[in-house]
């Protein structure tokens, strides 16, 4: 299904027609070869967005172990499927601590911004099927969402 989406687009591209497809900069990016940042995941999840900004906070001088409070957070996510995953082994037993902070926040990060790799690689194959590749790194994300 998604590489028929990706030859829509293709199809878009070479008509001229515009292909209204409102999705998240993290579905875009890789169409490019872009990599997500922490930024692109407000747009699929600002609960997780929070988190993480409230966490990496901690790293600013004058934070330190006292000002963090124990969080209720453990090692697993919820995908934007509603999906639960573990970001390390037995995730869903191991809290999120001062000391194993950054750990978390890394893997967590690494989960959300790849979380649809294949679908990507999937509309970038149907895309490649009518536009050749090549052409998609001369677009930014942006200028590929309204090409």
């Amino acid at each position: 299904m998604y590489e028929f989406v990706g030859k829509l687009m293709g199809l878009a591209m070479r008509s001229g027609n515009l292909l209204e497809l409102d999705l998240p900069s993290v579905i875009w990016k890789p169409l490019v070869l872009t990599k997500p940042t922490m930024e692109d995941l407000k747009g699929i999840d600002l609960i997780c967005f929070k988190i993480l900004e409230r966490l990496s906070a901690f790293d600013k001088p004058g934070e330190h172990a006292s000002n963090f409070e124990e969080t209720q957070l453990e090692f697993t996510c919820v995908r934007s499927d509603q999906k639960l995953v573990r970001l390390v082994k037995d995730g869903h037993r191991k809290k999120v601590t001062w000391e194993n902070r950054k750990l978390y926040m890394k893997l967590l990060l690494k989960e959300r911004l790849n979380e649809f790799r294949t679908q990507c690689a999937a509309i970038r194959r149907g895309l490649a099927s009518v536009v050749p590749a090549s052409v998609f790194t001369l677009f930014t994300h942006s200028e590929l969402e309204i090409a």
